[in-house]
């Protein structure tokens, strides 16, 4: 899971056009240590004689990532909190019910807002005709080089007279109609830039 949130949330460039983060706290868990059922709530040791204890390196970690660096990298409008309180016999019902409704009506609401934002911006773009073109222009390329295999000689060639800087002349690729001529070209724009 960490690596998940790792790359999934802390290493995106847009997480906040992407991501949302639901916590739940659980209130007055500690105190029910030895209930039978806060191991699977929290994570949890056992000494020797089986007496349990919390895995307070795991907790730390875990509290590291949800109040400093998920906060770090999403904004808070992002971020939805929720308590409940523990009793002897588990999670207080009635609050459960409370957070279940808000969590439900909170995930709805907030995944509907980054829908919509989401076509928003991509209507704002179809709009443009350049940016629809340079866009149409990105996925034939990414099609092109998936497709490309080898001429490894020819992208070496291409490659050193993109990068010599003395170089003024056009470069100029021709070959037989169907020999590869936009693909070794698309790769190359891949590879070079």
């Amino acid at each position: 899971t960490e690596k998940e949130i790792l790359h999934g949330i802390l290493s995106a460039s847009d997480a906040n056009q992407r991501t949302l983060c639901f916590l739940r706290e659980i209130e007055n868990i500690h105190d029910h240590i030895t209930n039978s059922k806060v191991s699977k709530f929290i994570d949890m040791l056992y000494s020797n004689d089986g007496q349990p204890k919390l895995d307070s390196e795991a907790e730390s970690l875990l509290n590291n990532l949800k109040y400093k660096r998920i906060p770090s990298v999403l904004q808070s409008s992002n971020i939805y909190s929720y308590k409940v309180h523990w009793t002897p016999m588990g999670i207080n019902r009635k609050d459960h019910a409370e957070y279940i409704t808000r969590f439900n009506d909170d995930f709805y609401n907030a995944i509907k807002q980054q829908i919509d934002q989401c076509i928003q911006s991509r209507i704002l773009i179809g709009s443009d005709p350049l940016q629809h073109e340079i866009l149409e222009h990105a996925i034939q390329c990414k099609t092109y080089v998936a497709k490309f295999h080898g001429r490894t000689d020819v992208l070496s060639r291409l490659k050193e007279y993109i990068m010599n800087e003395e170089e003024n002349r056009a470069c100029i690729v021709y070959g037989a109609s169907g020999c590869g001529k936009i693909s070794v070209l698309a790769k190359a724009a891949v590879e070079v830039y």
